[in-house]
């Protein structure tokens, strides 16, 4: 699953997707930010690319 947007913080395309126990959330590669998180992969990444 991939992320359409770039790190709102610094900017960074490098972006992953990180599984804490039975939830995945978004985390840029290079300020460490970090997105809401979700049941699902999927649901990870396009929380991450509806951030407001």
């Amino acid at each position: 699953m991939e992320t359409d947007t770039e790190c709102p913080f610094c900017g960074s395309e490098t972006i992953t997707i990180i599984e804490d126990g039975r939830e995945f959330c978004c985390m840029c590669g290079d300020c460490y930010a970090q997105g809401p998180t979700a049941s699902t992969k999927a649901g990870a990444a396009e929380a991450w690319n509806e951030r407001a």
